[in-house]
Formats: structure tokens, C-alpha cells, sequence
């Protein structure tokens, strides 16, 4: 039985990395802006894909401080989620 829940769970952790590897949902997109662009909500989100399935690349609007403001960026996901594709960079940050 216990053999039977590890192999259940594996399935399942694979199955969410699968789910996950398209492109960014607004939940997706907002847990990359969370990490780097502080007071940002997105409000609408179009993603392409590219030829590395763990990347796209999305034009999004988001609200800030009662702005809407638009964009686009590079995205990358992992074992954690989506997260902006420089992680040093805040420049990519909507002002």
C-alpha cells in the first residue's frame, strides 16, 4: 500500500511540472512579478510560447498604484514556478 501512495504522489509531482511548463497563467505571472516587482496586479496576459518549453514570452497589462500600465517580458519556469527571465534585473519591472 505505501508503495502504491509513493508511486500516486510521483504521478501527481509530474503531472503538476508537465501542467505547469506551457505558459504563464495570471496566478503564474503574478507569483514572477511578486519576486521582483513589488504592488503589481495583472489584469490581462496573452503568452507565446518558445522553442524551450520552460520559457515564453508575454505582453501583459497590470495595475499599480491605480495605473494600468502594459508590457512585455521574457518568463522561465521551474520546479517553484514562473519567475522573470533576469532575475537581477527590476528594470523589466512596469513603472
Amino acid at each position: 500500500m505505501t508503495n502504491a501512495r509513493i508511486i500516486i504522489g510521483l504521478v501527481a509531482v509530474s503531472a503538476c511540472s508537465i501542467a505547469q511548463a506551457d505558459v504563464p497563467t495570471k496566478v503564474g505571472l503574478q507569483h514572477a512579478f511578486a519576486e521582483k516587482c513589488k504592488g503589481i496586479k495583472v489584469q490581462t496576459l496573452h503568452c507565446l510560447d518558445s522553442d524551450d518549453p520552460t520559457e515564453a514570452e508575454c505582453r501583459y497589462s497590470v495595475r499599480k498604484a491605480g495605473k494600468v500600465l502594459k508590457g512585455k517580458s521574457m518568463f522561465f519556469v521551474d520546479a517553484t514556478g514562473w519567475h522573470m527571465m533576469d532575475d537581477a534585473d527590476t528594470a523589466q519591472c512596469p513603472r
